[in-house]
């Protein structure tokens, strides 16, 4: 998430089209999106497009209903493709206070280059190195024209900026009477030796938008350039830029250009510009572009990652675009493809860039020709070029492509028409076909990898091999080889489909499956062998079936439906002919014998029966992993259908893994069923696998058979939990502790404590023994029941899970072992989570308004133990559990609500204008909470004494202090005595302020600091960009991330944090310990259970971490 993200929580909108963007909830930080809310609904935010006029009703409703309002535009970094094309976007940006190219009032970006004088040279060396991709790049606001050159330089060039007509940007952008004009005449007359080349908008090409320019003059320097083009190419072009307003100006600055402006774009007015137009007195101060950039594209500007739909940085969808530009270089302008069944028509293009790449199909040579022209290249499947096709090739000189799928494929079989998540372009030759040279054999014999490549190989290895990935992934996990291992050496003989392309041109003697097993069963006569036929032919979709009659004659065991990562698991050696599965065991650090010539043989890794002449080289097994799946193939992600990295695929063919249903020979219906669906969803363009979690079944992965659940939140979720456990095949035991419990858990699985909390130890101690226990749930960790168990669980190493409300919320609840916050194992070594480098997880599920809910269940159990805790002498609850006291203080608190809503709505207006920047934000905690155990103080009194101390000691005089009241305390307790009391003893006056229902995202974008004990707020802190101190034990307290020195030290100088190290600790988070759902609401789809979206692969990132640094 970046840095500047703000929650915005309810969201209103006024627009189908923003209701309608993919992500929108991500995007905006919302937690719901309400298309034009009544005045019943309750919003927290309203949102509109920039400044157009169709905005004007949702500015109304935040005025009427005291709700802020937030404008939205593109991000400078927005997508593929762009907007009018359908293309949705990336990036966006959210301004409180106006909207960037609206110089006519502030903008929160035009506040923050006129208030921060210096950015930590961290974000600067994060400015410069992203500045420098982009240059690299050519990225720019859209990313789909090709790089164009402007021809033969002689003298210097200028370019001239076009705009769309209409463009709110011009209109609000301050430009001089007759901009465009005046803008062509300047550089005419200024650069009178100068080609003055005039580009017109990507819109305006496209023929969706018209131009500014009515005409062009008839002057022999004057250029007008219309082609779609990269705009960071023809920058590389030119010697200076004029614009009225336009982005482009701001990608001319950071190529290092000289830019003059006849409007006012955010970017002029800060001693980069050669400025035309009278600029505000607002601006002025002199900036540099890395500080300029920092506040647009890493502040300002907040991501979406295309394929996992969660928030992101900007290094992230910046790398997602270069890959899908990159892409499209390579593949060339056009592509006509030749041949191409239905089925693979349908997802070709996304392999090579479209819409970049035009992308053509013909059913044959004479087809072809009509659609050739000077920048085509003929794309064939395989080896099938017929002698009509390499003619073609040959007489239009026209360059050949073959193609083939890559060797991370899909989870199923290409047969049943599952599609490839990986194919190989190839215009030299193909990998399977070693009579001529391909690209692959090109790379391996005469390309040289640096250290990080080869370290990316190594690691993308570790996760395969862990992962237990293979080409196809089919498979039902079963026992291979000898039960006893004995002294006899293990051979696993992989067979193919004997009609195989490979085959027919990578053998040379050894052609049959047959023939296969007898030389192997001859090579190693003592071995115990184990045969493995092809799973298309096992399917009866593809030729090469063995007689297992025949077969047993030379194998020890035969094996169809195991897994591939099963068989190699037990083998010490594999013998094919041309398989992938010689490649895959090669990856494991098996050994390989080869008979026929496959691409990794003869590169000294292999046992070769046939050695290549033309392979010379020496390679590592990372050199060879670096060619074969860094560099020679493509991958396009199943989440989002666009171009990806190996390591992606990796993670999505792991979750469609875990969703695959066994195989089953008998099930023909099923398989020409899915083969039919698979067929459609291909040609729908929609994903084969999802990116969403697992169902209850991964909760086997957390490795228990009996589960004793303790006491969890009020309401049903621990019965519902135990219906998981169960459904997943684990027995369950719940343990009642007073009549709420009982209402809301009730079954044979059920029993009841009613003895003291001496008692209790005896008492789990006969139920664990009795019922076989290895696993304690508890919600909660600090309760006093709780706090046996875990002692229990730590003498006995039963494994304690805890849940508790998500660090990160809303749609996220906390399910960690052995505890949380104070309690948690978390690693408290930055370098670890610096190290980990892990993925974005998938997006989450909207979990929606449970705060009714939540209020019934505790109505009803406090109701119930109210009438019915007689039966329970000896309990005690942390809180008050009496239903009418509760009920006296939740009116109370509703009451206090309003009353404050009224009477602090004007601070708000103050927090974001003149104190903004200039004040410290204190969260208080709920006075029950048990995390105050982790701190030194008895109470929050304690704390808030503590920090007004401090402050009124060390802060400067011009600084104030806020310290907001927990909107869950507000039944129960009231703090304004004590403030006033404390105003008075440190004369603080109005620089000591005390609220309770401001606005918390809006205080902590405005906010010069964060103080907390160990509260969640601070991670809501950090996506703002704040800076944090905590005074107790809290999970996220290290170097790096909060500040480590005093609290009077704070108050002098607050710093900043390690942006980079938040995202690393935040992604360890999801992975590790968040999962999607909530105590009190399934999400939205799910009936059955708990509704939580148990996630199998749950830990399978972090493990990968762990791994790399034991």
């Amino acid at each position: 998430m970046t840095s500047e993200t703000r929650r915005l929580g309810r969201v209103g909108v006024w627009s189908r089209g923003i209701a309608r963007i993919p992500h929108i909830r991500a995007l905006l930080g919302a937690d719901d999106v309400v298309l034009w809310p009544s005045s019943r609904a309750r919003v927290d935010a309203v949102v509109g497009w920039g400044r157009k006029p169709n905005t004007e009703p949702a500015r109304r409703y935040a005025a009427e209903h005291g709700v802020p309002f937030f404008a939205l535009e593109d991000g400078f970094l927005r997508s593929f493709s762009p907007g009018v094309t359908g293309d949705p976007p990336l990036s966006i940006v959210i301004d409180a206070v106006g909207i960037h190219y609206d110089a006519t009032q502030p903008s929160e970006i035009e506040q923050r280059l006129a208030r921060i004088d210096a950015l930590p040279e961290t974000t600067l060396d994060r400015a410069r190195r992203a500045m420098a991709f982009m240059r690299r790049e050519h990225l720019s606001k859209y990313n789909d024209a090709p790089s164009r050159t402007l021809g033969e330089r002689t003298r210097p060039r200028v370019l001239v900026v076009d705009q769309t007509a209409g463009d709110l940007s011009i209109s609000l952008g301050m430009c001089v009477p007759r901009a465009f004009d005046r803008m062509l005449e300047a550089a005419l007359d200024e650069n009178p030796d100068a080609e003055i080349v005039v580009k017109t908008h990507p819109d305006v090409v496209l023929g969706k938008k018209n131009a500014n320019f009515a005409s062009i003059p008839r002057d022999p320097r004057v250029r007008l350039f219309g082609e779609p083009s990269s705009a960071m190419a023809l920058l590389d072009e030119v010697d200076r830029v004029y614009v009225a307003t336009s982005q482009l100006g701001l990608e001319a600055l950071i190529a290092g250009k000289r830019v003059t402006c006849f409007g006012v774009p955010f970017y002029a007015g800060w001693g980069l510009t050669d400025d035309r137009a009278p600029v505000p007195d607002r601006r002025g101060a002199s900036r540099t572009i890395e500080h300029v950039f920092a506040e647009a594209y890493l502040h300002y500007a907040r991501y979406v990652d295309p394929e996992t739909g969660a928030p992101c940085e900007h290094e992230r969808v910046a790398e997602h675009l270069a890959l899908q530009r990159r892409t499209a270089q390579e593949s060339g302008e056009h592509l006509v493809c030749v041949g191409f069944s239905p089925w693979r028509r349908a997802f070709a293009p996304r392999f090579v860039g479209a819409p970049m790449t035009r992308v053509d199909f013909a059913s044959d040579a004479r087809a072809a020709e009509s659609l050739l022209n000077d920048r085509s290249r003929i794309v064939i499947w395989g080896s099938r070029a017929n002698d009509d096709v390499r003619a073609l090739a040959d007489r239009r000189g026209v360059p050949l492509v073959r193609v083939e799928d890559g060797f991370l494929r899909s989870v199923g079989l290409g047969s049943d028409l599952n599609a490839p998540a990986s194919l190989v372009f190839d215009d030299r030759g193909i990998y399977f076909d070693p009579r001529s040279p391909s690209a692959l054999e090109t790379i391996l014999e005469t390309a040289d990898f640096d250290h990080d490549e080869l370290e990316r190989a190594r690691d993308l290895r570790a996760r395969i091999v862990r992962a237990g990935i293979s080409k196809y992934n089919v498979g039902a996990r079963t026992h291979v080889g000898p039960r006893e291992r004995g002294e006899r050496r293990v051979v696993l003989v992989v067979g193919q489909v004997e009609d195989d392309a490979s085959i027919r041109l990578g053998c040379i003697d050894v052609r049959s499956n047959e023939a296969l097993l007898r030389e192997a069963r001859s090579a190693r006569p003592d071995a115990y062998v184990i045969w493995k036929p092809h799973p298309d032919v096992v399917r009866g979709n593809r030729a090469g079936a063995v007689d297992p009659a025949r077969a047993s004659a030379w194998a020890d065991e035969i094996v169809e439906d195991a897994t591939l990562a099963d068989c190699l698991a037990v083998a010490d050696e594999v013998h094919t002919m041309t398989s992938l599965v010689g490649f895959e065991a090669l990856l494991r650090g098996l050994r390989v014998v080869v008979y026929g010539q496959p691409f990794y043989a003869g590169w000294g890794l292999t046992e070769d029966r046939h050695p290549h002449p033309r392979r010379t080289r020496r390679r590592t097994l990372d050199e060879l992993v670096a060619a074969t799946l860094l560099r020679y193939p493509r991958y396009v992600s199943a989440a989002s259908n666009r171009l990806t990295t190996p390591e992606r695929v990796v993670d999505e063919l792991l979750d469609a893994r875990a969703r695959e249903p066994a195989p089953s020979k008998s099930a023909w219906a099923r398989r020409e069923l899915g083969k039919a669906a698979n067929l459609a969803r291909t040609l729908l363009g929609r994903p084969t696998t999802k990116a969403e979690p697992s169902n209850v079944d991964a909760l086997r992965a957390l490795g228990f058979e009996s589960a004793l659940l303790m006491q969890g939140p009020a309401g049903p979720f621990f019965r519902r939990f135990g219906e998981d456990l169960r459904a997943a095949g684990i027995r369950t035991t719940k343990i009642n502790f007073h009549a709420g419990d009982e209402l809301f858990y009730r079954g044979p699985d059920a029993i009841t404590f009613r003895g003291q909390l001496a008692e209790l130890r005896g008492f789990l101690g006969r139920v664990i023994d009795e019922r076989a226990v290895d696993a304690i749930f508890v919600f909660g960790d600090c309760r006093a029941h709780h706090r046996v168990a875990r002692e229990i669980a730590r003498e006995r190493s039963l494994a304690l899970w805890v849940f508790e409300e998500g660090y990160l919320r809303p749609d996220w609840i906390t399910l960690e072992r052995d505890g949380v916050n104070g309690y948690s194992n978390l690693p408290r070594d930055p370098d670890v989570y610096r190290r980990a480098r892990l993925p974005e997880p998938p997006v989450a599920a909207p979990v929606g308004d449970s705060f009714g809910r939540a209020a019934w269940y505790h109505t009803v159990n406090a109701l119930t133990c109210t009438f019915g805790n007689h039966r329970f002498p000896h309990y005690r609850h942390h809180h008050e559990l009496n239903a009418f006291k509760q009920a006296f203080a939740w009116v109370r608190g509703a009451a206090r609500k309003q009353w404050y809503l009224q009477r602090e709505a004007h601070l708000l207006e103050r927090i974001a204008g003149p104190l903004s920047g200039r004040f410290f934000l204190v969260a208080l905690q709920v006075h029950f909470d048990f995390q105050l155990m982790h701190s030194r103080y008895r109470d929050v009194t304690d704390f808030v004494e503590e920090v007004v101390r401090e402050f009124a000691r060390h802060a400067d005089p011009r600084d104030s202090l806020v310290l907001k009241h927990h909107p869950m305390d507000r039944p129960f307790r009231e703090y304004g005595a004590l403030m006033e009391r404390l105003r008075r003893e440190h004369g603080l006056g109005d620089r000591l302020i005390y609220v309770h229902d401001l606005h918390l995202p809006t205080m902590l974008k405005h906010t010069r600091g964060c103080i907390a004990i160990n509260s969640t707020t601070a991670l809501q802190a950090f996506h703002h960009g704040a800076p944090v101190k905590v005074t107790g034990t809290a999970v996220y307290d290290m170097p790096g991330l909060t500040f480590q020195g005093s609290l009077g030290e704070f108050f002098r100088d607050p710093g900043t944090f390690d942006r980079e190290l938040y995202e690393s600790f935040r992604r360890w988070l999801l992975w590790e310990n968040q999962l999607n759902g909530n105590f009190y609401v399934r999400l939205r789809g799910r009936t059955k259970g708990s509704g939580v979206a148990w996630r199998a692969t749950r830990s399978a990132h972090v493990e990968l971490a762990h791994g790399a640094e034991r």
